[in-house]
């Protein structure tokens, strides 16, 4: 093949970013767009200006042949303008973000309308040609048949009906010449409708107290055959302790990591026609539609929301699942539900003391399924594991974001196992969060059908991902180490903890709070004597038992825990715990930030401008900001500030983010906040001179 010679300009950036380039030609300009970092703080300020609400438009007083004339936006978009006039206009859109928005936002417009059918109404139609005079102008033709570029063809021969609205909405037109027993029959069937919709309004409506009683005198039995509660599986959990728990798990060392899941852009792959074109409705109600199948020792959680505060209640087991309800896993927790359709689908939840992965809590909601589906499930965070009893297999529509996939089971032996996580996106932009959504398929071979693709077969062990910085979905293949995937054994349910120690401390933590949790009231107060259960003692069971219950919480959505725990002077993995489960629950949920400022406003001694940096070094350093002198030295400032949330987050980012290597280095990594400021003054001069080396290499690095 040979090679794609195209240029990175602004142009060719706007095609990028609004597919319509070819694949080849993408590959090109994703790679050369990988490659500098000029253009990728560009393609970002395209996302961001073309999103910004009360940006301006550029003036039209500057008069014809100017950037701001339209016919300029058009020379330049369809590539009819001189190289002195292209190099001038390309220059004021880098310049001005009027301009730029402006150009960008027609280039997404033009995209569109090349791209997709546009429907006229006719009486639209017929006005435009009444403006025209002499012989050129007949309103009363109908309108033509062309379609655009991949429309379908649709039977519009006699549909000359003068309603714009059905026609705007997409719909079929009623047409005046469609026969009379046609029509009729249309209106014989809204009849039936509307009866129907009245009867069942009638036996919907709420019955008195005299009327219930009578009714239940008739009909004592329920609804619903009770479920007998199933015996707990058998665990294999080790119950073995070891003498010697380290005190801090993430810098265990020997300890061989698992890698947690790629959200790096890759080749994209071929675009076909759209498999799900529009997309399929919730469906609403709230029924019983499975059981909770989890373990005695394990915990599922069902949330309502009240309008103000979700408020969480444990489901026993062998008790019914409700629709439209959220479930969720705790972190640590694994739980399990069999819906009436013999799908069985397993919450799998995690602590960083288990498996040092991203994933904590695992929570979902089901509704109603469509006919057809065995399962209509919206996967909000965490990782769950599909299977079926029916030999003929199942069939679940999974959603998540945006996303809506068709997983296909094929028989009774498939097992697929569905990963989505999110993180926070470092740096001054509020970009979305970075999302990653893997299936892999255990054991059988699973059909995935999702937009833009075509349905494919999963062969056995082998994954797709999915991810919302790069091109979409892509493979099925085999797991590569080199792109940094997580091996086959990364999904398998049999659990191997690669320290053992602490793995077996947190069982007994997770145990013994299930066992001390008869109801939904005593869930917060449970939780807030495990968080603060180490502050009078030191033992490893107290330490682990914080940290679950600071996890815990950021699951829950309960943020004054986090807040109080950010600031706690006397427990620094208390405080490395709050800033984890803070990031997760800042990309996990949009409005987690506005309810965790208003619990720092009340536990942090920060001003406002602090607290506001505070949140916005948050989630981490950008690419830009790793290499600038500036956010360097006011990191390693951080560190002797006067407050302890500044100076635990600035470390947390040192440590975690800008220098991991730093770990091995004893000085480096045994800095503590809550230290005296003598104790502190050696690991500050410390990272002092380490940041020095840090620039030093900054220096040597070849520019692009």
């Amino acid at each position: 093949m040979a090679p794609v010679n195209i240029r990175l300009t602004l142009r060719t950036l706007l095609a990028y970013l609004d597919d319509t380039l070819e694949p080849a030609q993408a590959l090109v300009i994703g790679q050369k767009l990988n490659e500098s970092q000029p253009a990728r703080e560009l393609a970002e300020r395209i996302r961001r200006i073309t999103r910004k609400r009360g940006l301006s438009v550029p003036s039209a007083a500057e008069g014809q042949g100017t950037s701001s004339d339209p016919n300029t936006v058009a020379g330049y978009l369809s590539d009819s303008l001189t190289s002195e006039q292209l190099a001038e206009f390309e220059q004021i859109c880098l310049e001005s973000d009027v301009h730029l928005a402006e150009v960008a936002a027609c280039h997404q417009i033009l995209t569109l309308v090349l791209s997709e059918q546009m429907r006229i109404p006719p009486t639209a139609y017929r006005r435009m040609y009444e403006l025209v005079g002499g012989p050129a102008s007949e309103p009363t033709r109908p309108p033509g048949t062309a379609m655009a570029l991949g429309a379908a063809a649709e039977n519009s021969a006699d549909e000359r009906d003068d309603l714009d609205t059905a026609y705007l909405l997409g719909m079929k037109a009623y047409s005046k010449s469609q026969p009379l027993g046609v029509r009729a029959l249309k209106w014989a069937a809204v009849a039936a409708l509307l009866v129907g919709f009245g009867l069942a309004a009638y036996f919907a409506w709420p019955r008195t107290g005299k009327e219930r009683g009578v009714e239940l005198a008739k009909k004592p039995e329920t609804t619903r055959a009770s479920v007998k509660t199933p015996e707990p599986p058998p665990t294999t959990r080790a119950t073995t302790a070891s003498p010697q728990v380290p005190l801090a798990p993430s810098t265990q060392p020997g300890t061989k990591p698992v890698v947690p899941m790629p959200v790096t852009p890759v080749e994209a792959p071929p675009v076909t026609e759209e498999l799900i074109p529009k997309l399929p409705a919730v469906q609403p109600g709230r029924i019983a539609i499975a059981q909770n199948d989890t373990a005695d020792d394990q915990l599922l959680l069902a949330g309502k929301n009240d309008g103000v505060l979700e408020t969480w209640a444990r489901v026993p087991p062998g008790m019914e699942v409700m629709s439209t309800d959220r479930l969720m896993a705790l972190p640590g927790y694994r739980a399990r539900i069999k819906y009436d359709t013999g799908l069985t689908v397993e919450l799998w939840g995690n602590l960083p003391e288990l498996i040092p992965i991203g994933v904590l809590q695992t929570s979902l909601v089901s509704t109603i399924a469509d006919a057809g589906y065995d399962a209509d499930i919206t996967l909000e965070v965490g990782r769950i594991y599909l299977q079926t009893t029916k030999a003929t297999g199942a069939k679940v529509r999974v959603r998540f974001r945006k996303e809506i996939w068709e997983i296909v089971l094929s028989d009774e032996k498939t097992v697929v196992a569905l990963e989505l996580l999110h993180a926070p996106t470092p740096g001054p932009l509020a970009e979305a969060p970075m999302t990653a959504a893997v299936i892999y398929a255990n054991a059988g071979t699973p059909t995935l059908a999702a937009r833009n693709r075509e349905a494919v077969k999963i062969p056995p062990r082998q994954l797709m991902l999915w991810t919302n910085t790069g091109p979409g979905l892509e493979g099925p293949r085999v797991p590569d180490a080199k792109r940094k995937e997580p091996a086959g054994e990364y999904f398998d349910r049999i659990t191997i903890y690669p320290n053992e120690a602490s793995a077996t401390v947190t069982r007994k933590v997770l145990d013994g709070f299930v066992k001390r949790l008869p109801d939904a009231k005593s869930l917060g107060a449970l939780l807030a004597e495990k968080n603060l259960g180490a502050a009078n003692g030191t033992t490893a069971e107290d330490m682990y038992s914080a940290r679950f219950a600071i996890f815990s919480a950021a699951a829950l959505g309960k943020y004054l825990p986090l807040a109080e725990s950010a600031c706690d002077p006397d427990r620094p993995f208390a405080r490395e715990a709050a800033i984890v489960a803070l990031r997760a629950a800042f990309a996990n949920d949009p409005g987690a930030e506005t309810v965790f400022r208003k619990a720092a406003e009340e536990k942090f001694r920060l001003s406002k401008d602090q607290l506001n940096a505070w949140i916005r070094r948050l989630p981490g350093l950008s690419a830009s900001e790793r290499v600038d002198f500036a956010t360097l030295d006011q990191l390693v400032a951080d560190l002797a500030a006067p407050e302890i949330t500044v100076r635990d987050l600035a470390f947390f980012v040192l440590l975690n983010d800008l220098d991991p290597e730093s770990r091995k280095q004893k000085l480096l990594a045994g800095y503590d906040a809550g230290a005296p400021m003598e104790v502190r003054e050696a690991c500050v001069r410390a990272w002092k001179k380490r940041i020095e080396e840090i620039k030093a290499a900054i220096r040597e690095m070849p520019v692009k």
